[in-house]
């Protein structure tokens, strides 16, 4: 085994490790105005862009018109003009998966002092449509809105109707707006709006932290979870400050974001990470700028959190950021396996978790076939440090000379470990705290012991997968 390897698996090299996510600025052409709204741009996962609509100048009255985002260009297009919901800002767009459709629904119309408005439009990635659904929330502004990808349903939580503020929470089910009980009401009635909002898929639940009342510098610090039928109370005695803020969730982080906001002592620029029910401060600021009101959310394709514009200390913004590691973390299949009784045998992530420095994660092979009778297996779980060479032989090898026909051996052969199995299997792999491992690609493939496979050697083989550490 060489020193690598040995370090990577036994994690004998603990050298404290120091924080590697950044934000940093993206570059775009032709973006918006500078505005502000929270809750004004959501990401459209199908056509891969961001969705912006309306939202507030600070020097007017509120903004109208339809902007598409190309995520992976950093390139804006204006929708061209037809019918579409009027000026507002303080409204939600959500997209909602289930349905293909952005939500928009109500905020504050035309300016400041404009009227709260109870409409619900749907956009489908063309035009807009407004809809008339049988049931929906009162008029309001400064609500919260996030998709619960699980049980595929729109989570409006509180915001301010023309004469008060709620802590009501409504659901949108793709055709109509839900109310929920009345038995889940929010703790305390603690009436807000512009709560930082995010969910959470892998805990199945909906995190809303802190939001703000009419009252002088009232800005609240508390965390509530929401599963779909009550509130639950987490928080901690470590946590950011009170504030409205920007909060997503991140599934390569495996966390919930909160960067920014309006507090009692001014604009804030910092961020902190929800990791369980604990608040982890991740840096106290820069290099983005303070600001509140900045729509953020994650891009699957970029593996990152995208920040547009916001309202600074003194000025609207419209610049765009991303928050991501330095070295991510991956698990990527590649190649193909060879035929055995069950099928072809698969590896891959064994769950939502990435192989990040001080954590572990899992790996999962499945259609290994079984001995005879159905009884326990062998296979062989081969790690490598290279899907290039191994001992002076060139990769990917044929293994058709020992009787695997049509089987590939994909990885170098460096650490192997045989395991029992009764059809498929799972290896969880903890990795040291240590730097110097952050960046390092290294690679896996599995052999299964498999008699009724249809070849001389009696096994198959699985695709391979390329793992890479990242450091957070």
């Amino acid at each position: 085994m060489n020193r690598r390897s040995s370090a990577l698996l036994t994690g004998l090299l603990l050298a404290p490790a120091t924080a590697q996510i950044q934000w940093s600025a993206l570059p775009q052409s032709q973006p918006p105005s500078r505005r502000f709204s929270a809750g004004m741009m959501t990401y459209d996962a199908l056509r891969h862009r961001g969705v912006l609509f309306g939202g507030d100048s600070g020097t007017g009255p509120h903004l109208a018109g339809t902007f598409l985002l190309e995520v992976t260009t950093g390139a804006w297009s204006a929708l061209p003009v037809g019918p579409a919901p009027t000026a507002r800002a303080y409204h939600s767009m959500t997209y909602h998966a289930a349905t293909d459709r952005v939500i928009l629904f109500g905020g504050r119309l035309g300016s400041s002092n404009g009227t709260p408005s109870s409409e619900t439009w749907s956009f489908d990635g063309t035009s807009w449509t407004q809809l008339l659904p049988l049931n929906t929330p009162s008029a309001r502004f400064g609500h919260s809105a996030v998709y619960d990808s699980v049980r595929q349903r729109i989570v409006l939580f509180a915001g301010r109707t023309a004469v008060a503020h709620t802590a009501d929470v409504w659901e949108w089910n793709g055709s109509n707006w839900l109310q929920a009980a009345t038995t889940a009401a929010f703790p305390n009635n603690n009436v807000r709006r512009q709560a930082a909002i995010a969910h959470d898929p892998v805990a199945q639940r909906t995190v809303i932290f802190g939001g703000r009342t009419d009252a002088t510098n009232s800005f609240f610090d508390g965390t509530f979870v929401w599963d779909g039928q009550a509130w639950t109370d987490i928080t901690g005695p470590v946590r950011p400050s009170g504030r409205t803020g920007s909060m997503a969730y991140d599934p390569e982080l495996d966390r919930i974001v909160l960067f920014g906001g309006a507090t009692q002592n001014g604009i804030a620029n910092d961020t902190w990470f929800l990791i369980g029910n604990t608040w982890v401060q991740q840096f106290p600021g820069g290099p983005i700028t303070s600001r509140s009101g900045s729509p953020m959310f994650h891009d699957p394709v970029g593996k990152r959190l995208v920040l547009f514009g916001g309202a600074g200390p003194s000025v609207a913004l419209n610049d765009l950021w991303q928050l991501r590691a330095a070295q991510p973390a991956s698990i990527t299949p590649f190649g193909t396996g060879c035929l055995g009784s069950a099928g072809i045998p698969s590896l891959g992530a064994g769950d939502h978790r990435l192989p990040w420095l001080d954590d572990s994660f899992s790996l999962r092979a499945n259609q290994l076939g079984t001995a005879a009778g159905g009884g326990p297996s062998l296979a062989l779980l081969v790690f490598g440090f290279s899907d290039q060479i191994w001992s002076g032989i060139p990769l990917p090898l044929d293994l058709s000379l020992i009787g695997l026909s049509g089987c590939t051996m994909r990885v170098a052969f460096d650490v192997p470990e045989v395991s029992s199995h009764t059809g498929s299997l799972t290896k969880t792999l903890s990795l040291p705290n240590n730097p110097a491992l952050a960046g390092l690609a290294f690679f896996a493939q599995v052999l299964a012991i498999d008699p009724a496979a249809p070849n001389q050697f009696g096994g198959a083989l699985s695709n391979a997968v390329r793992m890479q550490i990242g450091q957070r």
